[in-house]
């Protein structure tokens, strides 16, 4: 249930930085509220979402 949700926030950019949102993730993980592979995929997923994200704001400049 809290992996879905954590997913759906990466999905829909639904937070402020990828350094607090990992720390989210972390936090889950610590209280084995996730598995060591969905927080491995989370992590990925922030880390492609925000390399992503990064690169489009330049594109309008």
């Amino acid at each position: 249930m809290i992996y879905g949700l954590l997913k759906r926030m990466i999905e829909q950019d639904n937070y402020d930085n990828k350094e607090e949102f990992q720390t989210k993730l972390d936090t889950f993980y610590a209280l084995n509220r996730i598995t060591n592979e969905q927080y491995i995929e989370l992590t990925k997923f922030l880390e492609s979402k925000e390399t992503i994200v990064t690169t489009n704001k330049g594109i309008g400049k």
